[in-house]
């Protein structure tokens, strides 16, 4: 069986299986790329997803923010090891506990600052539903909350994190996040499909979210849309959209060494604490070698996400999903890539 065949197999039993609904990107180092849709633009079922459709990306934005931090540091705007409060002192280290001082900007990316997670506090979800947020809200939700550990000790997932993240980038940059993202990624690497929630065009590319109540597939329920205003309160930790061929250029670009130097991509890629890098998972499987990864989820909105890539492999693979059947299945990429990997070997 061919390989184009082989992978569109893979997506359609994911769409008989779970009821798959979305778009998967698969890029082999001989140049070749695969790409197929899957699915409804929506939950009416009126319009069948196509291969260039606009997702909510979720956690997948923090890779995105990581190596826009890596390119900020290799041109001396700031430093990944000085104190965070070097650049946002109007609010550490007042918020959270005397040790937040001690927070730097590694320790963000790699979520070893102890930062409390804003998401368990119902500040979010009594600004988020009704209005836009700004970051300096979000960050109120837990200001008087305390460290959950002593920076660098300790892993914890934090989206307080890489909030704080962003207006460390503003401040170093004197640009505002959206502006900075777009003239230091998405435009230099062709990423027009690519950007911050509230910007999105109402366009017919973009998706809609949904979801199974009872799980069947006639219990559908409408989600969200890529510019409803819940969706502020993640900013630098989860709000971006794209394509599944736009991230992959992202990917490529960090593969082909073309947006950072080596040394800075050793630096994003480095694992830390629980195989966390800077906006990066990082595991060693016998298939694959060494693989680059990051999953994305915005639940009850419905979109779910995966990214991945083998550097020693040279396969690359994106899956974008706005139906949350996706979410109880996280194999879709893994199986593609290692049917991908047969093929280049």
């Amino acid at each position: 069986m061919a390989l184009a065949e082989t992978l569109e197999k893979l997506v359609e039993d994911a769409f008989e299986r779970a009821a798959f609904s979305g778009v998967a990107h698969v890029a082999l180092p001989d140049g070749r790329r695969f790409i197929f849709a899957r699915g409804w633009n929506s939950a009416d079922k009126n319009t069948p997803l196509a291969t260039d459709a606009i997702f909510r990306i979720a956690s997948l934005t923090k890779p995105l923010i990581a190596t826009l931090a890596l390119l900020l540091e290799e041109r001396a705007l700031l430093d990944l090891d000085a104190p965070a409060a070097l650049y946002i002192g109007n609010i550490m280290p007042r918020a959270f506990s005397a040790e937040s001082h001690k927070v730097t900007l590694r320790h963000l990316l790699t979520h070893t600052s102890g930062c409390p997670a804003y998401e368990e506090t119902a500040v979010k979800h009594a600004l988020a539903r009704s209005r836009p947020v700004s970051p300096t809200e979000i960050i109120s939700a837990v200001f008087n909350e305390p460290l959950r550990a002593r920076p660098g000790e300790h892993f914890e997932y934090s989206n307080t994190g890489y909030t704080l993240i962003g207006m460390l980038l503003e401040a170093a940059s004197g640009w505002y996040l959206d502006v900075l993202l777009k003239k230091e990624l998405f435009d230099p690497l062709g990423m027009s499909s690519t950007g911050r929630l509230l910007d999105a065009p109402a366009a017919a590319k973009a998706t809609r979210g949904f979801y199974l109540e009872r799980g069947s597939r006639s219990d559908r329920l409408q989600g969200s849309g890529i510019n409803d205003p819940n969706v502020t309160c993640l900013w630098a930790a989860a709000d971006l959209y794209s394509s599944a061929s736009d991230l992959d250029i992202f990917l490529e670009s960090l593969a082909s060494e073309r947006i950072l130097s080596r040394k800075a991509l050793t630096t994003l890629l480095k694992p830390g604490l629980d195989g966390y890098a800077c906006g990066w998972r990082t595991i060693h499987e016998a298939d694959l070698a060494t693989v680059h990864f990051h999953t994305g989820s915005l639940i009850p909105d419905a979109f779910t996400t995966e990214m991945l890539w083998s550097a020693s492999a040279g396969i690359r693979v994106v899956v974008l999903c706005n139906q949350d059947c996706y979410s109880v299945d996280r194999t879709l990429a893994r199986r593609l890539a290692l049917a991908a990997l047969s093929n280049a070997t």
